[in-house]
């Protein structure tokens, strides 16, 4: 089964068009999608067209397009010949919506599928979170001097302050201060990251990606670690680069195999693993989910291209899914955000794409067309 031509000939026209006409054809092509059966495609085959709105910068097509891939996988994972893999994205779209009636039917059948316990545990607990907002420890090395131990004695119960890298003149730095523990991102010592008036002085936990690992373990001199107590890594060749630094790190543990979408950026990476370990308060602060290509001075290491956010957004960081959890933890009350945060929670998904696609859509357009091209 194929797309209709007409639909093609459309999205082109879109991709070409200039802003006088991208309105017009946009609500073209999102009624010819909506008004193509979800059997038409299978459920790969929407989510790979997902993938290429996404890529084309077509954001707000791609929130039609994506649900047709959600309808698909959730109608596949009900059929008795349904595979691993499928059934596991059809459950990514019950824990989105919190569906727990879907998400405790399709848990159950993994387990009679063969999916581990260890990932049958995590995939429970995610449930729990998701569609309850019901907080409880996930560890999954309990002994006593294990990291994971050490975090949950230092977090459980206490206010947790995330703060994300997005540039701001917003004076949050004494709120920060004031939590528990203080969560920042790719801290390589020093007063990086920790303007007083904006950021807070504390940094107490920090996230690295492999290229943040990489860079410290080749330039950081005698200030990092500093007074970091949990350096945390995406992946375990971050550790590995730095272990002789920061022997007590560890590598978060990712409910990777329960997303729609590759996996979560930075951010609600750190959100979800904090939660593993029940603090008593949860605020995001200085992060407008990618609305802003910046980040404030310093934060990016020397030599760091610029972001594509629309290969971004298709290959690695699903900003659907990243809403979706977001706004599930939000509307449950699990975390609250400061004044920024808040309003693009309150906002709803349908504004936060509109701003995105306004934000980085042309990023697209620019990468599939030269300027001369467009009509």
């Amino acid at each position: 089964m194929q797309l209709p031509l007409e639909w093609w000939f459309s999205y082109v026209q879109l991709v070409l068009s200039d802003d006088e006409n991208h309105l017009e054809i946009e609500r073209r092509l999102i009624g010819q999608t909506e008004s193509i059966p979800v059997d038409r495609l299978s459920p790969s085959a929407w989510h790979e067209l997902f993938r290429i709105c996404m890529f084309s910068g077509l954001f707000i097509l791609g929130q039609a397009v994506r649900l047709k891939a959600s309808h698909a996988y959730l109608g596949c994972a009900e059929m008795s010949s349904a595979q691993a893999p499928n059934v596991k994205l059809a459950l990514s779209q019950c824990l989105e919506n919190g569906d727990a009636e879907g998400s405790k039917r399709l848990l159950e059948r993994l387990a009679s599928l063969g999916e581990s316990e260890r990932k049958l545990r995590q995939g429970h607990w995610f449930r729990e979170l998701l569609c309850f907002g019901k907080l409880q420890p996930l560890i999954f090395d309990a002994s006593a001097d294990s990291v994971e131990n050490r975090m949950l004695e230092a977090t459980s119960g206490q206010n947790i302050a995330i703060v994300g890298p997005a540039p701001t003149s917003t004076p949050n730095g004494a709120e920060i201060d004031s939590f528990g523990r203080v969560i920042k991102f790719n801290y390589r010592g020093g007063e990086q990251g920790c303007d007083p008036s904006t950021q807070g002085t504390r940094v107490d936990i920090s996230y690295y990606n492999n290229g943040q690992a990489e860079y410290i373990s080749k330039n950081a001199g005698q200030e990092f670690p500093g007074g970091l107590q949990f350096p945390v890594f995406i992946k375990p060749r971050g550790l590995k680069l730095l272990h002789n630094r920061v022997s007590y790190g560890r590598v978060i543990e990712s409910p990777k195999s329960f997303l729609f979408n590759s996996e979560f950026h930075a951010g609600t990476s750190a959100a979800v693993d904090t939660l593993r370990f029940c603090p008593a308060r949860l605020k995001i602060f200085n992060s407008d989910l990618m609305l802003s290509a910046g980040r404030y001075k310093g934060y990016w290491r020397p030599g760091t291209k610029p972001v594509n956010y629309c290969l971004s957004f298709a290959k690695t960081h699903d900003p659907f899914m990243q809403y979706h959890v977001l706004h599930r933890l939000w509307s449950l009350g699990v975390l609250e955000g400061d004044a920024r945060f808040t309003e693009i929670m309150a906002g709803g998904l349908d504004q936060y794409i509109q701003e995105l696609q306004a934000a980085h859509g042309s990023q697209g357009k620019e990468t599939l067309c030269l300027p001369e091209q467009v009509i």
